[in-house]
């Protein structure tokens, strides 16, 4: 049988070691929300790089140099392209042909084409 004065004193230490373990974790909880949310760090993802990435793309329908891969919508199953004239533009990777070989030097109607040398341009 407890005394009558007891009962407080050990309902005060339970409530603070409650205090002493909550506020540890309430401050880990917040320090991560924080840096989720405001620094934006992603703590479980890896994210794999696409292999295609910075490949030069050329049209499947004539050959013809569209630009340099620089992403992906997985989505759509499209490839981002930036074009020579800086635009980005995305299109489906069936349209695509994706090669390291560098483009060649432009014709008379300012196509380039894929080079046959393998070499970059001007070298």
């Amino acid at each position: 049988m407890q005394s009558f004065g007891q009962e407080p004193e050990v309902r005060q230490r339970n409530a603070k070691k409650i205090i002493m373990i909550a506020i540890p974790v309430l401050a880990l909880l917040s320090g991560l929300l924080v840096a989720k949310y405001i620094f934006h760090v992603e703590f479980f993802n890896h994210e794999t790089k696409d292999p295609d990435f910075g490949k030069f793309a050329y049209s499947t329908a004539n050959g013809q140099y569209v630009g340099k891969i620089e992403g992906t919508k997985p989505s759509t199953n499209e490839l981002i392209i930036k074009e020579p004239t800086g635009a980005r533009i995305g299109l489906s990777k069936f349209r695509i042909e994706v090669s390291d070989i560098p483009p060649g030097q432009p014709d008379d109607m300012g196509k380039s084409y894929k080079s046959t040398s393998g070499k970059p341009v001007n070298h």
